[in-house]
């Protein structure tokens, strides 16, 4: 009896816990090309993006030869891309941006055939 009542008034109480998720970091997803090929240009790439918000990611494409690519607003969470980049070895970075400042990247080496 005592057992019933116990149970009882734990199930009467209504302490509810709400467990908020945290900021999960954006995500970006280099799909192709792949890492450390030979490629020739125009560059085509192709990726997906995800964050949290409201407002869509801002996402930034970089290379370590030829600097700042493209950046703006993600039109959705696949993207398509096209650079014409300089020949030789390169490192291109995908970095996507949510509206609370948080950062997710990818990175990709290339090497950009002599035409």
């Amino acid at each position: 009896m005592i057992a019933f009542l116990w149970i009882a008034a734990l199930l009467a109480c209504d302490d509810s816990v709400v467990i908020q998720p945290s900021n999960q970091a954006p995500v970006a997803l280099i799909l192709t090309p792949a890492d450390d090929e030979d490629v020739d240009a125009p560059v085509a790439f192709t990726a997906r993006v995800s964050a949290n918000g409201d407002a869509p990611p801002w996402i930034t494409w970089e290379s370590d030869v030829d600097g700042i690519l493209d950046e703006g607003d993600a039109p959705s969470d696949e993207l398509v891309a096209s650079f014409p980049l300089s020949p030789g070895p390169q490192t291109i970075v995908l970095t996507v941006t949510d509206s609370t400042g948080s950062k997710g990247e990818d990175t990709v080496n290339l090497n950009v055939r002599t035409p």
